[in-house]
């Protein structure tokens, strides 16, 4: 690195550290990014936790349809539950399996559409007409606002500071053409 370059980095590094508001609004943005990967891990975990029940929840359904043929019918429970795994006509309306999206491990850093869009379906015989108007509940102005995450914080605030970094690069250098007398100092 030459000289010239160094002692540029230099002022403008002075420049920045005595700036107290960039320095805040950089300690900001930067608690704002923390917090941001802290919301995607925990929404994340969310997701991973019902795609654990709903799995869970799959399995027992299934070992149930199994000891039904092997014990002895003892409640009315057990017998709806022995019928229900027996007759065609109702395997194909409430058998049900699921098809899962799984998070990615980077899935915490950008949400993305995964808030708007399901991680998991039930499917049955019938659910692929069903599924069309199945929709979870959700507040659509949180839809339509989107999560905190880090990509949010990349693409929305750290834009916004930026522009607070550079807002007088333009008006500085106006002045120094406007009033050659004038000396800017860093």
């Amino acid at each position: 690195m030459n000289k010239i370059t160094q002692t540029l980095i230099r002022y403008e590094w002075k420049a920045f550290i005595r700036n107290k508001f960039q320095l805040l609004m950089l300690a900001v943005t930067f608690v704002f990014g923390l917090y941001a990967i802290y919301y995607g891990q925990s929404e994340i975990n969310a997701q991973r936790q019902t795609i654990e029940a709903v799995t869970t929840l799959e399995q027992e359904e299934f070992s149930q349809y199994k000891a039904s043929f092997t014990e002895e019918m003892k409640s009315l429970e057990q017998e709806q539950t022995h019928d229900i795994a027996s007759r065609p006509a109702y395997a194909w309306y409430r058998h049900g399996y699921h098809a899962i999206l799984p998070p990615h491990d980077y899935a915490p850093l950008a949400i993305g559409q995964r808030d708007l869009f399901r991680y998991y379906y039930r499917l049955t015989g019938m659910s692929l007409h069903y599924q069309l108007f199945e929709n979870e509940l959700a507040n659509p102005v949180n839809l339509m606002a989107g999560n905190f995450d880090l990509s949010f914080v990349l693409i929305y605030l750290f834009p916004l500071l930026i522009i607070a970094f550079c807002y007088g690069l333009f008006s500085a250098e106006k002045e120094m053409v406007r009033f050659p007398c004038y000396k800017y100092s860093p």
